[in-house]
């Protein structure tokens, strides 16, 4: 009887957390600014930074997640710009970090794929 009920409270807290991470990922924001200064406040589960030096336009890139699935990936330019996507699956931000070019696996596997969509 014990078990059953730890396996229970597991999986209710299990399905709250699940639900609280579909939540975060899909957060309606009105601006990018509110979106960036959310992503970047928010405790999330799994929070990565690189460093992009050797880039020629890229300065830094970062990677949110809560459920260490899916999550926030963002980037800033050299010339301090800031990007902001969402829903992108962990293997991308690891292919992302692994690539010779950072800025051609960007342009092949993020740009145009995944989106922030404000709630205008």
């Amino acid at each position: 009887m014990k078990k059953i009920l730890v396996l229970l409270i597991v999986f209710v807290f299990a399905g709250c957390n699940t639900e609280n991470c579909d939540q975060i990922n899909n957060k309606k924001f009105n601006s990018y600014s509110e979106a960036k200064q959310y992503v970047e406040t928010f405790d999330f589960q799994l929070s990565e930074e690189e460093n992009l030096q050797l880039s020629s336009w890229m300065s830094k890139a970062n990677y949110y997640s809560c459920d260490g699935l899916v999550g926030y990936f963002t980037y800033e330019t050299k010339k301090g710009k800031n990007y902001i996507y969402r829903n992108v699956p962990l293997e991308v931000w690891q292919g992302f970090k692994n690539a010779d070019s950072r800025g051609g696996f960007y342009n092949q596997n993020i740009k145009g794929r995944f989106i922030l969509v404000l709630d205008k």
